[in-house]
């Protein structure tokens, strides 16, 4: 049944890139579903091929007294996501400069990841190279513009504010890739909320990348949840994370209030970004984490979705779980950007407080408990 499955999906895919085979949908404007099916298709087509292809180069994710999979998983499941976005990109679409920055970026990203995964790479050499894509990206006009016009160092401090949001972004989704369906979904949740804005204000070329990188990774996650035959590797969620940040930065988020432009990526990413902020501080407190290369290499039961599975929870659960919290601060940066002055602040005071009853079940859940569904899936970072 399977393989009848796999050869209809795959002669829906010869059609749809064949010269006719996205007319209806341009006829139609929807050309975001042709998009969205083409990415789905290749990546849920190539995903067996890259498991095939990371056990036979050793890009494996071996099991140790702190993971729950009893045997080597494969870490190549970037390897098909990110060929599926460029293959879905490549054929579609005319290049903005931007765009091509965004491009050459984001394949210095997957490169490194590949090599991370199969060889290792040193800490600092990996901040190199992260460091250099994102400098690609401010050479193709990639950049935060916050601070007002006439300000002294405004360009240098827009640069240094674009660092940051690029490397941190990608680093906090790597982060966040700990438990069997958590990364794949949050990219879901994150890529539909930034082309949902992104369309509504018309920035054409934004939107495409969005639904594309959408597409992968739903054809990714049969293969990833709710048991993992594959893993995104760091091939896989650096290359996601750098994609939605240099997306998040490229885009147009309010023409008229430059704090709403700021709060609406901040919302959409804040679960990333306070995962990572919670567990650097927590690690530099206990002394884990002394220096950039620790900061890299130190692993540990501390992320959110270990503190829902010691609270209780299932990892289906606490994954899930994670994806609602995802959905719901995406949902309010959505929302800010049509609402009054006042509203905003409502907004962002109840997602405060929303992060603050986080951070109780946080404290809770440091020691570990008894969960009240088996163990489902595997535990990773």
């Amino acid at each position: 049944m399977k393989k009848i499955i796999n050869i209809v999906l795959a002669a829906l895919l010869i059609y749809l890139v064949s010269p006719k085979g996205g007319t209806i949908f341009y006829i139609k404007s929807l050309r975001w579903i042709y998009v969205l099916l083409v990415s789905f298709l290749i990546t849920f087509l190539l995903m067996p091929f890259a498991i095939k292809w990371g056990e036979r180069l050793g890009m494996l994710d071996h099991p140790n007294q702190r993971k729950v999979h009893d045997h080597p998983i494969p870490t190549s499941g970037g390897v098909a996501v990110s060929i599926a976005f460029f293959m879905t990109i490549f054929r579609n679409f005319n290049f903005s400069p931007q765009m091509i920055g965004v491009m050459i970026g984001t394949m210095i990203i997957f490169l490194t990841g590949v090599i991370d995964d199969r060889f290792g790479l040193h800490a600092v050499i990996k901040l190199f190279l992260q460091i250099g894509a994102t400098t690609i990206l401010i050479v193709y006009g990639i950049k935060v513009r916050v601070f007002p016009y006439g300000m002294p160092l405004k360009s240098v401090l827009d640069i240094v504010i674009t660092y940051i949001g690029i490397l941190g972004i990608t680093n906090a989704f790597n982060y966040m890739d700990g438990m069997d369906g958590e990364a794949g979904g949050l990219a879901i949740v994150s890529g539909i909320t930034l082309f949902l804005i992104s369309m509504f204000n018309g920035s054409r070329h934004i939107f495409w990348m969005a639904i594309a990188l959408v597409g992968c990774c739903l054809g990714f996650l049969p293969y990833n949840f709710p048991k993992a035959k594959v893993f995104l590797g760091d091939n896989g969620s650096t290359t996601i994370g750098f994609l939605l940040a240099a997306i998040a930065i490229a885009g147009s988020w309010s023409a008229v209030s430059v704090s709403v432009a700021i709060a609406t990526p901040v919302l959409i990413f804040s679960i990333y970004i306070f995962d990572m902020t919670y567990t650097t501080v927590s690690r530099i407190r206990k002394g884990t984490v002394t220096n950039l290369k620790e900061w890299f290499a130190v692993t540990g039961k501390d992320h959110l979705h270990h503190r829902l599975v010691n609270l209780g929870f299932s990892k289906s659960q606490a994954v899930i779980t994670i994806w609602a919290c995802a959905a719901i601060f995406s949902f309010s940066a959505f929302v800010i950007r049509r609402t009054t002055y006042v509203n905003a602040i409502l907004i962002i005071l109840q997602c405060i407080l929303i992060y603050f009853l986080i951070v109780v079940l946080m404290l809770i859940g440091r020691e570990e408990k008894r969960p009240l569904v088996g163990q489902d899936t595997a535990d990773r970072t």
